[in-house]
């Protein structure tokens, strides 16, 4: 009996398989929304996903399957998930599957009850497994007792995928792979270093296995005073670089279809076209071999359409696959009739169709390639903003600091950030000051000035001053993660053109085959003799000049691909809506701290004492900042170079957080910064000088100060 359960609030994500155009989206938004208590639906082509809110999980998948989609879950889901009941006894029918001491075996193919009763029948028949549960929406089975691998081949015996499940490290599970060259007792070395927190196992390939409750920088901290050296393996799967790759392979399987099928459509297009073959009463034979080098092609080239259109047709549905198989199939079948029996239509005996199945495919192939191309494209675009932030951190303890990965820090930790790195994930800062370029988020190329209560984004750069943060938000709380969800969303939104390319896209087939049959018919009983052949004839033209639809593809794709590009260039769109109406602007309005900027400061002026040329300014603040990746240093080295302006040997070289640099030129002391800079050095700084720091201050520059050991040199001027 299933566990009663609320329908859950949360929405909630399913990998949808089998979605090729916009008729699939329709057809699976109309599938969920017969759900009871669905309340919202989201179906994206590109990713192959739907993301709803409301309804039981296990009827939405059942759902979809009856519309003739596989779906699986890709997100926790909230609430349990009742399985199927099954009626086999000795298996759990509750909702969860809770097996302890078990293990998992991933299985494909699943798509209703009764294949869940046939995967449990199968698997309590391998010797020695105790108990069973199979979970349609996970996929999985939980099994104790048998033999995983055993498992696993009794399921595929019949007729389902399926693979024993690695374990997936816990948070307390860690794999340690050692640095270097490490002696063969490792493993003992570091069994007695961490025998106080951890249980430590080695592993073949220089990894050592860990279980301890401990936090992972003090594990890394203990071997490294052990004489240790060793990182932790990161186990987090970066789903876009994942998707890229497939993306890659994808392009490469459909460039070699199409070629094979382009190739073999030249051939009989060329020869059939320019009299080199001869006619099918004239040599049967060879036309029987070119059209089963033909059959050989199409099951090459464009299988996957046929099992996709079988697959809707056992449901009574279709999508634009039905089409490709349909026309495809009556243009090869019409040929093999015309081969068999010339004279079937009289006159024809020469038009065969053989070129047209396989060219027909040839284009398909390449717009599927220029298509996932263009998908891979949007792929990359968000997989920049996840590349952002990187992938590791220094996290600080009581006995010193280490390395490790992103993934399994925890609130609270403090992590060390050293000038020139990249801040790992929000926080607060608790120690130290310095500027951070946060131009990623603001679009403001000057550094933000930062001391401790100041709050810290993944992603930004600290430019000068070591700081120490305490992790505020991981994972999807984080501000980078909340962009990369906005540009997520408005890529699965629809603008009003998008709902009007659904709705034709929704009729198109089913209008098309209709068609086909009218034409059939009306050539059958009005079209001159034989009625039978030319109805055949012109029925099967029509289904063959419609199997491509770009309609369906061309506005998701470009949607996909415009906001796509716009991450990449840091431009966030909110929804499909705004990116419609984008086309119709006249006018832009701007307010952003009340100018424009190119997001890169220049040196704007030079207000030098007494006696110092210009030059020579340039040439001693340049030589000051030479070796720095402050935007000012960039500035000031740029108008150095401008200037032909060569650099001075420095010497002695100091950092002052908050407040600028110093170092020795032959023997003096120079300093650069700003005015408290100058006032803690106890220089003097002339009045004139500060009305026009001042004065170029309220029109958005920046003024740097320059002086040797005891007077002032110059003021410049930088502004953005």
């Amino acid at each position: 009996m299933h566990t009663s359960i609320n329908t859950p609030d949360a929405p909630y994500t399913l990998s949808v398989e089998g979605m090729s155009c916009q008729h699939c989206v329709k057809a699976v938004d109309d599938a969920v929304r017969t759900v009871a208590g669905v309340t919202d639906v989201s179906v994206d082509l590109e990713s192959g996903s739907a993301t709803i809110t409301g309804g039981q999980p296990d009827e939405v998948i059942k759902a979809i399957s009856d519309a003739g989609y596989e779906a699986t879950p890709v997100d926790s889901i909230p609430g349990p998930i009742p399985a199927p009941s099954t009626g086999i006894t000795g298996v759990a029918s509750d909702a969860s599957i809770d097996i302890e001491q078990g293990y998992d075996i991933a299985i494909d193919d699943m798509t209703c009850s009764s294949c869940v009763a046939t995967v449990e029948k199968a698997i309590l028949s391998v010797p020695g497994v105790d108990a069973a549960a199979v979970n349609l929406i996970e996929k999985r089975a939980r099994v104790s007792g048998g033999d995983p691998q055993q498992v696993a081949n009794t399921v595929i015996d019949h007729g389902y995928g399926a693979h024993p499940v690695e374990s997936i490290t816990t948070p307390d599970e860690l794999t340690l792979v050692l640095q270097g060259d490490q002696a063969d007792d490792s493993g003992k070395h570091a069994m007695s270093a961490l025998q106080d927190i951890a249980t430590v196992k080695t592993i073949p390939g220089k990894r050592l296995s860990v279980s301890t409750r401990a936090h992972p920088a003090d594990v890394l901290i203990r071997l490294k005073q052990a004489g240790i050296d060793a990182r932790i393996d990161e186990q987090f799967i970066d789903p876009y670089a994942t998707r890229v790759a497939e993306a890659k392979k994808e392009i490469r399987t459909a460039w070699q279809r199409a070629l094979l099928a382009g190739s073999l459509g030249a051939i009989l297009m060329i020869g059939d076209m320019g009299g080199y073959f001869p006619t099918p009463s004239e040599s049967r034979g060879f036309w029987l071999i070119m059209a089963f080098a033909t059959l050989f092609t199409i099951w090459f080239s464009g299988r996957h359409y046929y099992q996709s259109a079988w697959k809707h047709a056992r449901h009574l549905s279709a999508n634009m696959d039905t089409l490709i198989a349909l026309g495809t199939g009556a243009a090869w079948l019409s040929s093999m009739l015309i081969i068999i029996w010339p004279d079937f239509i009289p006159g024809g005996g020469n038009h065969l169709y053989l070129d047209a199945s396989v060219m027909i495919l040839a284009f398909l192939q390449l717009g599927h390639a220029l298509e996932t191309r263009a998908k891979s494209t949007t792929s990359e675009a968000i997989g920049s903003l996840v590349g952002l932030a990187p992938k590791t951190a220094n996290v600080v303890r009581d006995d010193g600091d280490a390395h490790v990965p992103v993934s399994l820090l925890k609130i609270g930790d403090r992590v060390k950030v050293r000038p020139g790195d990249q801040v790992p994930v929000d926080g607060t800062v608790v120690e130290g000051t310095s500027s951070v370029d946060e131009s990623m988020l603001t679009g403001e190329s000057m550094p933000v000035s930062k001391q401790p209560g100041d709050s810290l984004v993944g992603g930004t750069v600290n430019r000068s001053g070591s700081l120490v943060l305490s992790v505020d938000r991981l994972g999807e709380d984080t501000t980078l993660a909340r962009i990369i969800r906005m540009v997520r969303s408005a890529q699965m939104s629809k603008p009003p053109i998008g709902r009007l390319v659904d709705k034709i896209a929704s009729v198109f087939v089913p209008i098309v085959i209709l068609i086909a049959i009218l034409t059939f018919i009306a050539w059958y009983m009005f079209g001159p003799e034989p009625n039978l052949a030319y109805a055949l004839t012109t029925g099967i033209a029509v289904l063959v000049i419609a199997c491509p639809c770009a309609l369906g593809l061309a506005t998701p794709i470009a949607i996909m691909v415009g906001t796509g590009r716009a991450a990449q260039l840091n431009i966030l769109i909110r929804n499909s809506d705004a990116l419609q109406s984008a086309s119709r602007l006249t006018h832009l309005v701007v307010d952003k701290t009340g100018t424009l900027t190119e997001g890169k400061p220049t040196l704007k002026a030079v207000h030098a004492s007494a006696g110092i040329g210009e030059k020579e300014i340039i040439r001693l603040a340049a030589s000051l900042e030479t070796g720095s990746a402050h935007p000012f240093a960039e500035a000031i080295l740029s108008a150095a170079e401008a200037k032909q302006a060569s650099h001075y040997d420095t010497t002695d070289f100091a950092l002052i957080d908050g407040r600028g640099i110093q170092a020795k030129i032959d023997g003096h002391t120079n300093r650069l910064g700003n005015l408290a800079f100058m006032q803690e050095s106890n220089i003097d700084v002339p009045a004139n000088l500060l009305d026009s720091a001042d004065a170029m201050a309220a029109q958005g520059a920046t003024a740097l100060w320059l002086a040797d050991e005891n007077n002032l040199l110059a003021l410049l001027i930088l502004q953005d």
